[in-house]
Order: C-alpha cells, then structure tokens, then sequence
C-alpha cells in the first residue's frame, strides 16, 4: 500500500494528539516525574533541583522532571497525597506533622538536612523570651518557620501563645517587612542576614536555629508510599542527577549563580550570589542524600515535645534509606 507524505504526516499529529499524557516523554526515552518544591518563588536552598535540569542531569538519569513551586507546606504535602506530585522538596516538621495523622508518606532522601534559620529582631528584642507580645513574621502557619522559632521560644520558657503571628510568603518579603518596621522580628535564611544588618545596623540577631536546635532537620525529600513503589527505580535515579548536580554547582559556582538568576530572574541578582556562594564555602547542600538517624530522633523528640507529634514515629517507618543508598 502506498502512503502519501501528508497522509503520513497526517497519521502522526493523530497519534500524537490521542497519546497518553506522559507517553511522548517516553517515546524520546524519558520518564515523567513531577516535583513540587515549598518555597515561592524558590528560595536559593533548593536551586540544585534547577541545576539538574538545566544542566541535563535529569535527563541523562532518563527523566523528564516538570518542576512547580507552592508557598505553602501544607499545600505541597496536600500535593503529593493528591497524586499532583510524584515527589516533594518540604520541610520535614509539616511532614512529619502529616504522617503523625495517618498520610502514607515516605522520605527518599535529604540534600539539605541543616536548618539554616536566623531569628533577626529590632534593637529592642535580645532574646526569643522577649518575643510574646510582639509581631513576628513566618512564611506560613505550620511550616518550619513557624514551629522552629515557637519551638525555640518555648525551651525559653516564653509563652508562645501571645506572639503576634504574621504569615507574609516568601524571605524577602518577611525582611522587607523587618526594615519597614511593619514587625517586630522574624526568622530568616542566615544568608539573609548580612543584607538585613546593612541596610538597618540597629537590626539584631537574636538566636539561630543550629544554636538552639542543633540537630534538627530542615527539608526532605518526599513522596507517598504508592509512587515509591511503583518509581522507586525513578526516584532513585532523580536523587543521583540531584547529588550530581550539587557537585556541579559545588565545582562551577559562577555558573549556577547564573542558573539561579534565570530561575527568579527579578530577584535581586547580588542577593542571589551571596546565598549561592555561602551555601558552596559551607558546604550546606549534603550531596549524598542520607537522612541520619540520629538527626530524625531529635527531630521526632522535639517536635513531640513541643506537642506537635503525638506519637513516636520511628525511623524505618518513615525513610526509605535504601533510595539515597542505591542511588
């Protein structure tokens, strides 16, 4: 039988068109995953996600990782349960938080275990005890940077309960809210810190997370039960393209301070190269992936403590550690 080019042609736009989503990506080899981070726009600490991309990583690893960002913890926890994301990058206090009432959550793995917060105040705040009663600004009701600095307040006996919670997104606008004097104190990325203290000298830092809560965990990677098994091949070799691509930024620091200018490109560019630069020097992003045991106990204790977990979850119920492992 002979077939004309544009009968042809004609045939592929139709096959195309009643194609399942996802089955082009894997007719060009690749595996479709998506990733919903917590921070928005994304905040410095998980750009290595956009390295991976934009550098290949992914798709040499065979995947094709679309990649979202959502402000709020609750509503990328509430993503991966949907089915509306694959895998998620949150902080693991609103996780754990989670998992504690019954979702069927499991961590594959962590590039950035260290809390890195700063509680920074206005010349007359020296100490979280000093805190109730004042305005305090949070990304969001539930998230790390609300339970953190309640946490902290609470190991100084500060009554947390008369703090002025002010939910505002995103770290720069918490520290614009801070120099405009519209709060009292906030809770920032220490990156954040020196830029704070140029532009107001009076500003002062009141405590640091890694001070007080030495061992606690920042973010993880999460997905549900059901996609580990089903992707766990996937998500194995999603966190080999990421570890690869921290080595990359970690080698080639110029360059994925430019990736983190393309990724929010009206953020403030300098602003940018510093947190990327400090997070290389201090070798912040944790390339391997492993979640430590002894880091998820002390965060399980203290979050139970502070009477956000009602149960002791326990280690191997939780982390996958053979995704970070294998991988």
């Amino acid at each position: 039988m002979t077939i004309s080019r544009r009968s042809f042609s004609k045939g592929l736009v139709s096959a195309a068109m009643i194609m399942p989503s996802g089955s082009l990506a894997l007719a060009s080899g690749l595996e479709k995953l998506s990733l919903v981070v917590t921070t928005s726009p994304p905040d410095p600490a998980c750009h290595f996600f956009y390295y991976a991309k934009e550098k290949g990583f992914f798709r040499e690893a065979g995947l094709d990782v679309d990649i979202k960002s959502v402000s709020s913890p609750a509503n990328v926890v509430r993503a991966a349960l949907a089915g509306e994301a694959d895998v998620v990058w949150v902080d693991a206090a609103s996780s754990l938080k989670a998992r504690d009432a019954g979702a069927k959550l499991k961590c594959v793995g962590s590039f950035t275990p260290q809390v890195d917060f700063t509680i920074v105040a206005n010349e007359n705040i020296t100490s979280v005890a000093q805190l109730p009663g004042k305005r305090f600004a949070i990304a969001a009701i539930g998230g790390s940077t609300y339970l953190l600095p309640r946490m902290m307040m609470e190991r100084a006996g500060a009554d947390v309960n008369k703090v002025n919670w002010l939910s505002l997104g995103s770290a720069s606008a918490r520290a614009q809210a801070l120099l405009a004097g519209t709060v009292d104190a906030t809770i920032v990325a220490t990156t954040f810190v020196p830029k704070l203290l140029a532009a107001n000298p009076k500003l002062k830092i009141v405590d640091t997370v890694s001070a007080t809560l030495p061992d606690m965990l920042y973010a993880w990677n999460i997905t549900t039960e059901d996609v580990l098994a089903k992707k766990k091949a996937q998500l194995q070799r999603f966190m080999r393209a990421n570890s690869t691509a921290i080595k990359w930024a970690e080698a080639n620091v110029d360059e994925a301070i430019a990736v983190s200018q393309q990724v929010v490109p009206n953020a403030d560019k300098e602003e940018f190269a510093s947190s990327i630069r400090s997070y290389v020097a201090r070798k912040y992003w944790a390339p391997e992936g492993i979640v430590s045991r002894k880091k998820f106990d002390f965060t399980v204790s203290s979050l139970k403590a502070a009477d956000v977990l009602k149960s002791d979850l326990k280690f191997d119920d939780v982390v996958s550690a053979d995704v970070p492992a294998k991988a």
